[in-house]
């Protein structure tokens, strides 16, 4: 069955705008790493660390990461290396990959 001009222009016009929401997500910067939300995250968990130690922590894990380390060998060596319980290890990875942008 064959579309008359009428009606393939509202199924055109649905394409495109698809095509460039699609393309429109895909060119969209990346989410900005939020230092803020990171710390608001862990300061009232782990208030015995101060910022700096808690985003040093945080940015360890991220740079442990994108080198390529798994996260569970990441906290291992974050809870050894910083002296940390495995417990806050675990916790300063996920947050870090939640709000650093890992």
């Amino acid at each position: 069955m064959y579309l008359t001009a009428r009606r393939r222009r509202p199924v055109l016009t649905a394409a495109l705008l698809s095509a460039s929401a699609a393309i429109g997500l895909n060119l969209a910067a990346p989410a900005a790493a939020d230092a803020t939300a990171y710390l608001e995250e862990m300061q009232p968990r782990y208030a015995y660390l101060s910022s700096d130690q808690l985003l040093s922590a945080g940015r360890t894990a991220c740079s442990m990461i994108t080198s390529g380390e798994p996260a569970p060998s990441a906290v291992d060596n974050l809870a050894e290396d910083l002296g940390l319980g495995v417990p806050v290890a675990f916790d300063v990875v996920r947050a870090a990959v939640v709000h650093l942008d890992c």
